[in-house]
Parts: structure tokens; C-alpha cells; sequence
């Protein structure tokens, strides 16, 4: 599975910059994933748990599967509303 990656930036970054840096950016995420077939899944993983527990859940209030989840979609897997979009294609 494959996603397309768009940083947002709020300065007059010269494209050929914030293409390197998404492209930096994209790179690290899969590491930190394991691999970018990863990616969407854990998006969709830190959305749902977001949506249904709030930015920083309650690690008590959480099912016995989503604690893991939830750290690793937090520190692997930015909020696609804050720094970052991704697509699939």
C-alpha cells in the first residue's frame, strides 16, 4: 500500500525544500513504523482512538489492545490535521 505524503508549512518555503523535507519526513516515518504499509493503518488507528477517547487518553479507559496502539500512533504517526496529510494511491 502506498500514501502520498504533503507537509503544510506557513512560510514561503521554496517547493524544492519542502520536497526534501517531506521526502526526510516520509523516511523516518516508515522507519519508525517498520515499514509504509503501516502508515494508514496506524493513521486510522490514532484517528479512531482520538475520536473516541480525546487527545491524551486515560491508559485505564483504553481496550487491552489499544494502549499499544495509541503510543505508538502518537509518536509514529502525527495528527494529519497538525503536520502533515497523507493519501492513498
Amino acid at each position: 500500500m502506498s500514501y502520498a505524503l504533503r507537509l503544510f508549512d506557513s512560510d514561503d518555503t521554496p517547493a524544492g525544500l519542502r520536497q526534501q523535507a517531506e521526502q526526510r519526513f516520509r523516511k523516518a516515518l516508515d522507519g519508525a513504523l517498520g515499514d509504509a504499509a503501516l502508515v494508514l493503518p496506524m493513521l486510522a488507528a490514532y484517528r479512531r482512538i482520538v475520536a473516541t477517547y480525546g487527545e491524551t487518553p486515560d491508559a485505564d479507559a483504553l481496550s487491552e489492545a489499544e494502549p499499544e496502539r495509541s503510543a505508538m500512533a502518537s509518536t509514529g504517526a502525527p495528527s494529519a490535521s497538525r503536520s502533515s496529510s497523507t493519501t492513498t494511491n
